[in-house]
């Protein structure tokens, strides 16, 4: 009898796991056919199907918002494909996006769901992955072994070289998609909680041994905002953060220096990739008022501006997908809801992640996107009170 009751207690807690699983899926890009049956696959379906064993609601809120964003990307695709130049993979990135979104209003809008839950839940996908950095930081700069998650599972292989430099990325393509993920990750527990544990600071330590410029400053930025008050009480904080940049600067000189002159010659595919592709909608009327849809990018039969497609930003993004008509009314309802549900600070952290964090095709958006609502509707139920700091 007692062993029945042990294995009903352990079957129970790992249906409890429906959050992680879902959570994990979101950030587990390995690149390769392994990487991506695991994360579009098995990982969605183990949550989806714990979800639904553990829970006896899925609330209306999460349908009708899923049934919502499903008609509005449909609307757009059904507009995009009659003027893109490229439609090899607009499909493909149709039902991503709509897979990313089904499975978080299931296992976020069920009866299930809990805060202390999706903590856990950020707390273990954060632990995973800088597991997965550390090691392969380790291998390389200690044992001179590089270790390449994605080539080793069968995949292209990671962008982990600029040079010489070495850059760990875990098991994400590059070191700038390893920091965003790690920063969103981040600034949703620190949304959830107010405070960061120690596994957020090491978190945030690995974002800046992974050498991303844009790392960096979005870990001095998230650090300044989440002590601001600190900050502002003693002021020689603001000292021991500048110091701690001139410092950087200092380390990276030539690296920062070798960056800012391939950008002025236009060899700078990251950043120049962005002008041109601004340029090409403004002298592409379709594709100004239309947008773009979710048509992605290949390597071998697109441009190579359109990989800034989707690298403008959350609000630049909004625009190339829906046109300028649909992004501006999209990025103002959603300004409105930050504006009207959040405090000065805790807006700016968000404005932080929404640097990276800007596209529905992949499912760490539609996690960021949907815990928003979930904190709000928390906060709403516990009469919390919005303040500045």
């Amino acid at each position: 009898m007692n062993a029945q009751i042990c294995m009903t207690s352990n079957k129970k807690k790992i249906q409890d796991q429906n959050i992680f699983f879902c959570v994990l899926a979101a950030f587990f890009p390995l690149g390769s056919s392994i990487g991506v049956t695991i994360a579009w696959g098995v990982l969605p379906l183990v949550a989806i199907t714990f979800t639904l064993l553990n829970s006896r609601v899925i609330y209306t809120k999460g349908l009708v918002l899923f049934f919502l964003f499903f008609i509005v990307l449909c609307i757009n695709y059904i507009i995009v494909v009659q003027y893109v130049d490229y439609k090899e993979r607009i499909n493909i990135n149709l039902i991503l996006s709509l897979v990313g979104c089904f499975y978080f209003c299931v296992c976020f809008f069920s009866s299930s769901f809990t805060i202390d839950k999706l903590k856990r839940a950020i707390d273990l996908t954060l632990s995973i992955n800088v597991l997965f950095f550390l090691i392969q930081f380790i291998s390389y700069y200690v044992l001179n072994f590089y270790l390449d998650y994605s080539r080793l599972s069968g995949g292209f292989g990671a962008r982990n070289f600029h040079d010489t430099l070495f850059r760990a990325s875990g098991i994400f393509n590059e070191p700038a998609e390893y920091s965003s993920a790690i920063i969103c990750l981040i600034s949703i527990r620190y949304l959830l909680g107010g405070y960061i544990n120690k596994r957020g600071y090491l978190s945030l330590v690995t974002v800046a041994m992974s050498f991303s410029i844009v790392g960096i400053i979005q870990v001095f930025c998230f650090l300044f905002l989440v002590n601001i008050k600190k900050i502002f009480r003693q002021p020689m904080f603001i000292f021991v953060m500048i110091g701690c940049l001139l410092l950087l600067v200092a380390c990276f000189n030539d690296y920062l220096l070798q960056r800012y002159q391939l950008f002025i010659m236009g060899g700078d595919g990251s950043n120049n990739t962005k002008i041109d592709t601004i340029n090409y909608f403004l002298q592409n009327p379709k594709y100004l008022y239309g947008g773009a849809g979710l048509m992605g990018y290949d390597l071998f039969k697109m441009p190579l501006f359109f990989q800034g497609l989707y690298d403008l930003t959350f609000w630049g993004a909004n625009i190339t997908i829906f046109g300028v008509f649909g992004g501006l009314v999209i990025n103002i309802l959603f300004l409105f809801f930050l504006i009207r549900n959040f405090s000065f600070q805790k807006i700016l952290i968000i404005m932080l992640c929404l640097l990276k964090i800007n596209v529905m095709i992949y499912a760490s958006y539609w996690f960021f996107i949907l815990s928003l609502i979930m904190i709000v509707d928390f906060n709403k139920k516990n009469n919390y009170e919005r303040r500045i700091y």
